[in-house]
């Protein structure tokens, strides 16, 4: 891991600024699945509601990911039987 420096990261009309020891290419995939997430959201919606949807959106991406990983693990196991 690297020492923690600070960076900027922007969710829906805000960037903020946080300390990460992550690199620069973890950083940047991370803040491009943040801007995907924000992508699709209503326009004229408050930054309290940008920031709900927003983690909403990433808690459904993750749980799609979770249950995609799940299903190849079983297709594996089954494959191994």
């Amino acid at each position: 891991m690297n020492a923690p420096r600070e960076v900027f990261v922007t969710v829906g009309k805000k960037s903020y600024s946080i300390r990460t020891p992550l690199n620069d290419a973890t950083l940047d995939r991370l803040k491009a699945l943040i801007a995907s997430a924000n992508g699709s959201m209503v326009k004229g919606l408050d930054q309290e509601e940008l920031l709900m949807l927003t983690c909403l959106q990433l808690a459904y991406s993750l749980d799609k990911a979770a249950e995609a990983v799940e299903g190849l693990l079983r297709g594996l196991e089954r494959a191994a039987d």
